[in-house]
């Protein structure tokens, strides 16, 4: 658990390593934004910090969502325009 020694978040630097030690590729490109999206300021340290909740919401859906991301279907929409 990347997430251990009972932290609720991560800094949104410590991302690629926890990606890459699930078995997953980072790619600064595509997830640029997720890391935008998922991320929040915490109130004590004034860092930005990616929750377990949000990050886990998040992996779950990436791994075994339909494919459909919110980015992909506002490219798609603006593209025929």
């Amino acid at each position: 658990d990347a997430l251990a020694n009972e932290l609720e978040h991560i800094s949104v630097t410590e991302f690629p390593k926890l990606l890459e030690s699930l078995g997953s590729t980072y790619c600064e490109e595509e997830h640029r934004r997720t890391i935008k999206k998922i991320s929040s300021v915490d109130d004590a340290s004034s860092d930005k910090v990616i929750t377990r909740k949000a990050f886990i919401d998040w992996y779950i859906e990436w791994l075994f969502g339909d494919g459909d991301s919110e980015e992909e279907s506002d490219d798609e929409s603006t593209a025929g325009a």
